[in-house]
């Protein structure tokens, strides 16, 4: 049998709900007003302020990730750093492009994909993602970590961004990150570097 003793009223639970409303937004402006103190970006301000109109806790937020929360492209990033360090993988088979191979000249031969467009290219705007997915395929996940960790060391990220990201997670928004990158990279960078950051700053993790 139900317990009706524990039951309150209407007009009480009401109250309890508007109170509870009330204690959100002035988290909400708190978060927005400490976002607006350390953000030197205009376009974040202006966006904080909409926000700050808007008042709505609980919303979804997209940001992006190469250029925007870090400097510089991750794919790109990580696929310099495997050349650089005679990591990258020979692949003898892959055809020339522009008269350059990709075993004698990996960065010319990325940058022709990446110049190319569409134009007969089967990569077409993300050449970067899929030209470093295609030449570490089969290798073990222990060296595709360590070779993307050495890699993350020359990335910035963006003070002002992880600022916005750890404010809007705290007010309970859901933020996602959009990268055309490399999956696994993008995901490993935010759980290990991006995620305890933002617990440190009062933030929330993010997927």
């Amino acid at each position: 049998k139900r317990d009706w003793s524990s039951d309150v009223c209407s007009s009480d639970l009401s109250a309890r709900r508007s109170s509870v409303r009330g204690r959100e937004r002035s988290s909400v402006l708190n978060q927005i007003a400490r976002l607006r103190s350390v953000s030197n970006s205009p376009e974040l301000r202006q966006l904080l302020e909409a926000m700050r109109e808007d008042k709505r806790p609980g919303s979804c937020a997209v940001i992006d990730f190469d250029g925007t929360l870090i400097d510089g492209d991750i794919s790109e990033t990580t696929l310099v750093h495997a050349q650089a360090t005679g990591q990258l993988p020979r692949h003898g088979d892959w055809p020339r492009i522009r008269g350059r191979s990709w075993d004698d000249d990996p960065m010319t031969y990325y940058r022709a994909i990446a110049d190319e467009g569409d134009d007969g290219i089967p990569w077409g705007h993300y050449p970067g993602a899929l030209l470093l997915a295609q030449a570490c395929a089969g290798w073990e996940l222990a060296r595709l970590i360590a070779i993307a960790d050495e890699a993350f060391a020359q990335l910035t990220p963006r003070d002002d961004v992880v600022a916005l990201i750890s404010g809007l997670t705290a007010m309970n928004v859901d933020v996602r990150i959009l990268s055309a990158g490399v999956g696994w990279l993008v995901r490993r960078y935010v759980h290990v570097h991006l995620n305890p950051r933002l617990v440190r700053e009062g933030g929330k993790p993010v997927d």
